[in-house]
């Protein structure tokens, strides 16, 4: 939840002008405080991605593409890096998949994904039925997280990651549905919503390796943020896109037509003296005077 408000608030201290920065700064705070505190490793994922997000952004403009890209690139090969230590495994035995299961977070999410597919290969079209998951996994949980959940005392409720709920209870369709529904959302996004498009993939990142979105907190503030891309996004009622002849596109909630006012004059040598004197340019501001009389219209 705070990971997912936080792009949107620092949005607002972005926007906000001399001391009226000084709330939404400290919310801001507040919030990276308690995300960090959770020790979430998804968490800590979807904060990642989020600096990455506005970090390239923010070099694009200042830096240009080619250094930003080279930028990021680089922070992404020291995230890697960095990710066993993270996890608390050894650098030897990175590359080793028995070290990984030391963890005992990876070990948990690996077999509970790997049983979640064998349901899943079973029931590929009906799924068990929404909210029938913690029922029929025990049927497919490995028997390393029968002795896991034995020790911790912890039932398996369900599946760590969204997309493999949606596909284990609502089969490949309701799946397909999840993506087809996410995409649609992501597809209106513009500029105007770049925080809360940036707060809605935090929560599917965190979901990924969770399923807080179960959780009604997580759920209302997902279709918050969903509802306001799609009103703030390209698509919306309010927003316009134009293109002009060099090619360039340009977007705006609001357009306003500056025509100007000069006339498209014809050209004929009488023309400007007979301006006003029997010539007109308006129909609905002259042609009143010209009532019940022989007229041309050019």
């Amino acid at each position: 939840f705070a990971a997912a408000v936080l792009p949107v608030i620092w949005h607002r201290v972005y926007e906000k002008q001399g001391k009226g920065k000084f709330f939404p700064a400290a919310i801001a705070i507040l919030c990276l405080f308690t995300a960090l505190l959770s020790g979430s490793k998804a968490v800590f994922a979807a904060l990642f991605l989020q600096a990455l997000f506005f970090g390239f952004i923010f070099m694009k403009k200042k830096y240009g593409m080619k250094k930003s890209l080279s930028g990021l690139v680089a922070v992404i090969l020291t995230a890697l890096f960095l990710m066993p230590a993270v996890f608390k495994v050894p650098y030897a035995g990175a590359f080793s998949e028995n070290s990984w299961m030391q963890n005992e977070s990876v070990m948990f999410r690996f077999y509970t994904w790997k049983g979640t597919l064998g349901l899943i290969k079973d029931k590929a079209l009906t799924g068990t039925g929404p909210g029938a998951f913690e029922i029929v996994f025990p049927l497919y949980r490995p028997d390393e997280i029968m002795k896991w959940a034995s020790e911790h005392s912890y039932i398996v409720s369900y599946p760590e990651n969204i997309f493999l709920q949606a596909a284990a209870e609502t089969g490949l369709l309701g799946l397909i549905g999840l993506l087809a529904v996410i995409a649609l959302v992501f597809s209106r996004a513009g500029r105007s919503s770049i925080d809360m498009s940036a707060g809605l993939a935090s929560i599917i990142v965190t979901n990924s390796a969770g399923v807080d979105i179960n959780y009604p907190q997580s759920m209302v503030l997902a279709a918050f943020l969903a509802a306001g891309i799609l009103k703030e996004g390209r698509g919306g009622s309010f927003n316009f896109k134009v293109k002009t002849f060099s090619k360039k596109s340009f977007e705006a909630k609001r357009i306003i037509l500056a025509l100007g006012t000069q006339r498209k004059e014809l050209g004929l040598k009488e023309e400007k003296r007979l301006m006003g004197r029997g010539i007109s340019y308006c129909a609905t501001c002259d042609g009143m005077f010209f009532k019940n009389r022989d007229i041309a219209i050019v």
